[in-house]
């Protein structure tokens, strides 16, 4: 659960970019329903860093640098669980408002899992050879070679459908799996180029909150050391340093984190329990399917239940796609009244809706869906695409019911190894 709730709490602290300035293109991006389509991101395709997005109404107005877009030049239109749209200037009038219709293209988080078990007299001695014939293939698949990729990510926030946070970044990974053998970051990410867009109210009230805990943590300085001081106003301010610096280290923490899930494959495995009851085997469409099954509770209060598919070829057992899904959900027998910081945090997070008086905390429910799909080369396998779809949904004792959505899509361009 913590996983998932710092995963939101990265996002809501993002904060967003400004675009250029010069000549501007003006339009609309709508769906198949002729829905607008707000946090759409328009930019360059020879120079992502020049960007704009829409806005609620799905109008945009795009403002590149320089006096004259180029007619060999591209306008890109991106947005996630669409597919991306790309239109050449020279074909577009851009002295009229630009008509733009984005089809939809759902993140693959579910695939055909099907459910019949081995027969029971076999079952054990059957997944006991299985498992090892899996991780076998593994050694083969993922050798000790370090790689490098070009990759595009997506990150949207939501709540209750109204985008709060979105977030585009083309970044360059380089992966050493030796290094993580040695207790060492094996993950080396550097952004190429980013594009922003924070929901307006959102972005203001994350600013006066700011402002207001600086404030109360300077006023209860006057009452202690000037060390007691520090570390108030640290603790207060923590993950919400609002500097280019702050802005650019939790943007790269955040599609790291996207990133990092099942990089290491066969050290995911290891970690797994191997008695035969957590895992099955079941077949379908000239793949068999491993499935890892982890469950736990605590007195009807907690409950986590988590399912990791491995989708392989029946015949060689090499893995092809790997799929995982957790659940975690907490009850509170009498309820946890959120503190006076607590709650105005939330009213930030609680955008666009009536302001929270009080809010006694009952039961949270959170869910987390994710892939990797996996490409085969010359030099053993690689990540082709990492996908994600996590919500949090918070209830209080008098029924209200807060819903949040985090949606992230990491595609990669190209890779290769390191020599």
């Amino acid at each position: 659960m913590s996983r998932c709730l710092s995963f939101f709490v990265i996002l809501f602290c993002l904060w967003a970019g400004t675009p250029v300035s010069g000549q501007t293109v003006r339009g609309v991006v709508y769906d198949e329903s002729s829905q607008p389509l707000s946090s759409v991101f328009i930019y360059l395709k020879s120079n992502p860093h020049v960007y704009a997005s829409t806005g609620v109404d799905g109008i945009f107005l795009f403002n590149p640098q320089g006096a004259k877009l180029m007619d060999n030049d591209t306008i890109v239109f991106s947005f996630i669980g669409y597919k991306t749209v790309e239109q050449k200037i020279k074909n577009l009038d851009i002295n009229s408002r630009l008509s733009i219709q984005l089809v939809e293209q759902p993140i693959l988080l579910d695939g055909a899992i099907v459910t019949t078990k081995a027969p029971r007299k076999t079952k054990n001695a059957v997944k006991l050879t299985f498992i090892q014939k899996f991780k076998e293939q593994l050694e083969k698949d993922f050798p000790k070679v370090n790689k490098e990729y070009r990759v595009v990510s997506n990150v949207h926030a939501t709540k209750e459908g109204k985008v709060l946070v979105a977030n585009e970044m083309m970044e360059k990974i380089r992966e050493f799996p030796q290094m993580k053998e040695n207790g060492r970051d094996s993950l080396d990410i550097k952004q190429i180029s980013i594009k922003k867009y924070t929901n307006a109210g959102l972005k203001e009230g994350l600013r006066k909150f700011v402002e207001k805990s600086r404030e109360e943590s300077l006023a209860a300085g006057k009452k202690k050391s000037k060390k007691q001081s520090d570390e108030s106003m640290g603790a207060a301010l923590s993950g919400l340093d609002t500097s280019e610096t702050g802005i650019n280290k939790r943007n790269l923490e955040l599609h790291k984190a996207l990133w990092e899930w099942s990089g290491n494959l066969k050290a995911m495995v290891d970690h797994l329990d191997m008695k035969p009851k957590n895992w099955d085997i079941t077949y379908t469409d000239g793949n068999a399917i491993l499935t890892y099954r982890d469950k736990k509770g605590f007195l009807g209060i907690l409950r986590y239940e988590s399912m990791i598919h491995f989708i392989l070829d029946s015949d060689t057992y090499s893995v092809e796609r790997v799929s995982e899904s957790v659940e975690v959900e907490l009850n509170i027998p009498f309820g946890y009244k959120l503190k006076g910081e607590q709650l105005e945090l939330l009213n930030v997070l609680n955008i666009g809706s009536d302001e929270l008086e009080k809010f006694k905390l009952k039961h949270v429910y959170g869910d987390i869906k994710r892939n990797v799909l996996y490409l085969d080369t010359d030099n053993g396998k690689f990540a082709d695409e990492k996908n994600l779809d996590a919500n949090v949904s918070l209830l209080d004792n008098k029924e209200q019911v807060l819903n949040y959505n985090a949606r992230a899509l990491a595609k990669v361009l190209s890779s290769g190894i390191i020599k």
